[in-house]
């Protein structure tokens, strides 16, 4: 026996249907998300990312951390040389000079000790010489 329909039901969060009258809604992947009742996956702005399908929001990257594009599934380290001391970023600061960040994925710089100088972007410090 055939059971009538009695309407078209909305997609859950993380899925979408972008055509009106489909059977199955559609998987939002990796570095997109929907709400409930949405047509089509939305792409995660850049400062955030969405590392897995079925995605109902993004998540912001964290301090040292960034995403430069949209639709990124996993966020990327500041390189050394820069920092990035907020949250839900797309970009890295360079050091100032007179500061360095020799790590990786780091939220600030550190200030050269004494004498010690450095341009901007460096990684590390350099001797002045007297």
């Amino acid at each position: 026996d055939l059971i009538a329909s009695t309407g078209c039901t909305s997609c859950i969060a993380g899925n979408a249907a972008p055509e009106e009258g489909m059977a199955l809604c559609d998987i939002c992947p990796e570095g997109t998300f929907s709400s409930e009742g949405i047509e089509n996956c939305i792409l995660c702005v850049a400062g955030t990312f969405g590392e897995k399908a079925l995605a109902s929001e993004c998540s912001a990257c964290s301090a040292g951390r960034y995403a430069p594009e949209d639709g990124m599934q996993t966020c990327q380290d500041c390189p050394a040389g820069s920092s990035q001391g907020a949250t839900g970023q797309p970009f890295c600061v360079e050091c100032a000079a007179g500061s360095f960040q020799s790590q990786a994925g780091s939220a600030s710089c550190k200030d050269c000790p004494g004498n010690d100088y450095s341009v901007p972007g460096a990684p590390a410090c350099e001797l002045c010489l007297k």
